[in-house]
């Protein structure tokens, strides 16, 4: 670790710390629980540079295998990309316990819990990544620098580290078989959904979404999260207590994430749904939805304080941020507009949905010229209209996969996911074409503080133009 990462990390400690003596002393939970959450990322940040003596990327150089437990695959780190916790190295001379992670790329995923060995002499990471991101230095924030390539020829399965991680290994299995139902890509296409895996997706299909701007959409998150929270209280809206309605859901969310092998989207989107059930359930049913939010991102990140500077972590945050804080004023033109001439509802819910995917695409746009170096200006619109057979097209294809070979339901089911998963393919590819990408560069920092001051400015003026508007 160099003097110039120890200085900048303590600027910003410091900057932290006086901000979050100026909530405490304003009795201020936004600005506490955020000051909170930056001051522990910044501080495992310094440590996580410094290399333990017991650290894998110390014995590089000797390695002839590594053994350890597969956990969920990192964010953006390519469609075959997942992360081998290592316990022990295998040397020229002997083996010896280690500590760390490398960056295992595999001919077909490896549960998340499994146990291997792989005889293989692992490599630095290489610069490429997915969608266009330096997936080298985005791995070094995570201190991960080593990479192994996994077949069936150099890796031994020894098992499992837990008999859930097993049984949501079988499960998937089971899934797996079961989407061979579905036709073409759309098979391919509901797993990519359902479990977060992209490398389910063909690439075809996988840079058509990016395109489009719905790349989100095939990585376990707050949104799929969303999806089945409403299906299981639509099913469970027969149980006459709220509380225990809400308990069911919670209970189902966590299963849903243990079968995407805890992927961070979806542990993101559960926890933030959880704590506002339970909260539901200890009747403070009056709190605002911003409170939950960053009492979410404080849990996440004492489970795992680096995180923050994850893209994935960063980008989930920012977008519900927006929608929470900047969304209810954005609205305020078109609720003028609204109070006056009285559209009809469609349209009003068209406009209001635009103006969200609006508001989020202007929060996130520093980050993803940051990371990706491109921006779908086209998004904006297709993230409202493909969010609509995308929606359902899950919600058929979870139903086929669940009912297949069932007789005449699981049929029905099957054809009607067939045809949604079809079109939902095609209407994807049509919009593709459409829309290409553009390439903005990485703005600077100080262009990224100048913009969200903008985001900032506009937002005042909203408040002082429109604060008065009825209804």
């Amino acid at each position: 670790i160099s003097a110039g990462d120890v200085c900048s990390v303590w600027v910003w400690l410091c900057g932290g710390l006086a901000v979050l003596a100026a909530g405490l002393l304003r009795r201020s939970a936004y600005i506490c629980l955020f000051s909170l959450c930056f001051l522990l990322g910044a501080g495992i940040y310094t440590a996580g540079r410094i290399q333990p003596a017991g650290s894998i990327n110390n014995v590089a150089g000797d390695i002839v295998g590594v053994s350890g437990t597969v956990v969920s695959a990192p964010e953006f780190a390519g469609p075959s990309g997942q992360l081998l916790k290592a316990d022990r190295a295998f040397l020229a001379g002997g083996e010896k316990k280690v500590s760390g992670s490398v960056l295992l790329y595999s001919s077909s995923p490896v549960p998340c819990g499994a146990r291997i060995c792989v005889m293989e002499r692992p490599e630095p990471v290489g610069p490429g990544g997915a969608f266009g991101m330096d997936i080298a230095e985005y791995m070094a924030r995570k201190n991960v620098y080593l990479s192994l390539y996994s077949n069936e020829k150099n890796t031994e399965y020894l098992g499992f580290s837990g008999f859930p991680l097993a049984w949501a290994a079988r499960f998937r299995d089971l899934l797996m078989i079961r989407a061979s139902c579905l036709p073409g890509e759309a098979s391919g296409l509901v797993l990519g959904m359902l479990l977060g895996d992209a490398g389910l997706v063909s690439d075809d299909l996988r840079d058509a979404t990016a395109r489009t701007g719905i790349i989100h959409l095939l990585a376990a998150s707050g949104f799929h999260c969303g999806l089945i929270a409403l299906l299981v209280r639509v099913i469970f809206g027969f149980l006459p207590e709220h509380r225990l309605r809400a308990l069911v859901i919670i209970l189902f969310l966590w299963a849903y994430v243990l079968l995407t092998g805890f992927a961070p989207g979806a542990v993101r989107g559960a926890l933030c749904i959880s704590m506002y059930l339970a909260g539901l359930i200890l009747n403070k049913g009056g709190t605002k939805l911003s409170h939950y939010l960053f009492l979410s991102a404080l849990v996440f990140l004492l489970a795992d304080p680096a995180a923050l500077f994850d893209i994935g972590f960063q980008l989930s945050y920012v977008c519900a941020a927006a929608l929470l804080l900047l969304l209810p004023y954005a609205l305020l033109p078109l609720r003028s507009v609204l109070y006056r001439r009285k559209p009809p509802a469609f349209v009003s819910g068209a406009g209001a949905a635009l103006i969200a995917s609006m508001c989020i695409s202007a929060a996130c746009f520093p980050l993803q010229s940051a990371y990706f170096y491109y921006f779908s200006f086209l998004g904006v619109i297709y993230n409202i209209v493909l969010s609509v057979p995308v929606t359902g097209f899950f919600y058929t294809g979870l139903a086929a996969l669940v009912f297949a070979g069932a007789g005449p339901p699981g049929a029905i089911t099957v054809y009607a996911a067939s045809l949604t998963g079809e079109f939902t393919v095609w209407l994807i590819k049509k919009a593709a074409e459409t829309a290409p990408l553009s390439v903005v560069g990485a703005l600077p920092p100080f262009a990224a503080i100048c913009w969200y001051c903008g985001l900032l400015l506009l937002l005042l003026f909203l408040i002082r133009r429109y604060i008065g508007v009825k209804n």
